[in-house]
């Protein structure tokens, strides 16, 4: 599993450098991009994503608050929160346990561990090292677990969690100033930040001692330094604090006759500033770097260059790829960015040539009984797969690329969606609406239109007494749906009379 930057942490900015050394270069042309969407509000973020592209982050309630998801299968789920307000998930590790911070009733926040993963969510308080507050940012394949956490004093340090009887070990305990563990590999190496000799820097700690051995990374010729991501080779990803007082994107690595760490610049996208916030087992890195305008765009370093995220996905897809914080070993990216003026969650799945969509499901407004094809089209130049769902549970069979509806009832309205996949992960989740409108003559009693369809869906119902020319549409109501029905009365039924219903926006 690898952590991304929280974002309580605060972002720094420096100038462009030279890079050093190449790394792997198994990273794709192409990305696909997918908007992982919210939890009924408007903005969301993504911030890790295991091997089996399970993705968690928080997204906003219609009510405003804020809450962890997990996303899998083109379903956002609700982690919910320890009884208070607001919660957000930060890592997942390949068992599907998720860790983050969720609020108390008392208005502070924890650290939490779900264990349960996505078959059914159950926050687990982590608690603190004796202060008020904590936050769990890495997890590993072993269940444990780095964050930072209060002291009575106030201070907040590292700490490693391994299980509920041991609980939470400071790992800074000598320090009298501020910690934070932010990544951890599956040697339970912890990387983060401490003060070493009053210099606040990036750590990591000695492989398969449970957080012991701090060893500071150094700088980059500026006055800090902090890690936020660590591979299992040991290698770690942050940001240091160049001569001049700005921030530059670093990887670590041996150094060599010298000893010790080095340290080596990323560089930016041509403007001032870039941070690093994930690495993979193929040394790809990704972040968020400064361009000539000095607008922040998502990163990906492979091949030994940094390059632009919005360069590799389509040109007409409508993203402006802000922050990359979390890739996984199949090089699916997952961050945060602006589509349509809202900050969304994002998902990019490598692909061999550029996306194209020519056929996408459309909203549907049925009759009982009706029989309609729902379709889509696309090619990447990639062996797809589909799976059609409806309201978020998969329809069995239903994995081609059409989806007929046969002879249509009240229960098969709703939200459908269907995932197109590759062999590399999910690189479309495409969504519509069905609604069904038809007509109850119950005997003596006053007959009723019965408006089926998606919940919260919006909708005006319209009649007439004359089809055609000549007609006019005269609005009934407008409603939005709290269940999945909705019904009108008709209370002058002598005449003849036509209805339709119409989805708002």
């Amino acid at each position: 599993m690898k952590l991304a930057l929280p974002k309580a942490i605060p972002h720094f900015w420096g100038q462009m450098a030279l890079l050093t050394v190449a790394l792997t270069p198994a990273w794709a042309q192409n990305y696909a991009v997918t908007d992982l969407g919210a939890l009924g509000g408007t903005n969301s973020s993504a911030y890790g994503i295991n091997n089996h592209g399970v993705i968690v982050g928080d997204a906003m309630l219609p009510d405003g608050r804020t809450h962890a998801f997990a996303f899998t299968n083109g379903l956002m789920m609700d982690l919910g929160a320890l009884g208070g307000t607001n919660s957000r998930a930060y890592g997942i590790n390949n068992q599907g346990h998720i860790v983050g911070m969720a609020d108390l009733t008392n208005g502070m926040h924890h650290g939490f561990w779900d264990a349960n993963g996505s078959n059914g969510f159950t926050m687990m308080d982590l608690g603190t090292l004796g202060g008020t507050n904590s936050l769990a940012y890495a997890i590993n394949d072993h269940d444990t677990i780095a964050g930072q956490a209060d002291l009575p004093a106030g201070l907040s340090h590292a700490f490693i969690w391994t299980n509920s009887s041991a609980g939470m070990m400071d790992i800074d305990s000598i320090d009298l100033s501020s910690s934070a563990g932010y990544g951890m590999n599956s040697s339970n190496q912890v990387a983060g930040f401490a003060h070493f000799g009053g210099v606040m820097s990036a750590f990591t700690t000695a492989a398969g001692t449970m957080g012991g051995g701090m060893s500071s990374m150094g700088t980059m010729g500026g006055g800090s330094s902090v890690a936020y991501g660590l591979s299992d080779g040991g290698m770690a990803v942050g940001a240091a604090t160049m001569s001049n007082g700005g921030l530059h994107a670093f990887y670590s690595s041996s150094g060599g006759m010298m000893g010790g760490v080095k340290l080596s610049d990323l560089g930016t996208l041509g403007g001032t500033n870039s941070q690093a916030y994930c690495i993979n087992a193929f040394t790809n890195i990704v972040g968020t770097a400064d361009t000539t305008n000095g607008m922040p765009h998502a990163f990906l370093f492979a091949g030994g260059m940094m390059h632009d995220l919005n360069n590799l996905i389509p040109t007409n897809s409508g993203w402006t790829l802000m922050e990359a914080r979390g890739i996984n070993d199949t090089n699916q990216i997952v961050g945060t960015g602006l589509m349509d003026g809202q900050m969304h969650a994002f998902l990019l799945t490598p692909v061999s040539a550029p996306v194209q969509i020519s056929v996408a499901p459309t909203n549907l407004m049925l009759g009982a009984g009706a029989t309609v094809p729902m379709n889509v089209a696309m090619s990447t130049g990639d062996t797809l797969r589909y799976q059609w769902m409806l309201n978020g549970r998969d329809l069995p069979g239903q994995t081609n690329a059409t989806l007929m509806l046969s002879a249509m009832q009240p229960a098969m309205t709703g939200e459908y969606n269907v995932v197109v996949s590759n062999p590399s992960g999910m690189v479309a989740d495409l969504h519509a609406g069905v609604a069904m409108l038809t007509i109850q003559r119950p005997a003596g009693a006053t007959p009723s239109l019965m408006l089926y369809g998606p919940m919260n869906g919006h909708y005006r119902v319209d009649q007439t007494t004359v089809l055609g020319d000549g007609g006019t549409w005269s609005t009934m109501t407008n409603f939005s749906l709290a269940t999945n029905m909705f019904q009108v009365m008709i209370n002058n039924h002598s005449a003849m009379q036509f209805f339709r219903a119409v989805p708002l926006p």
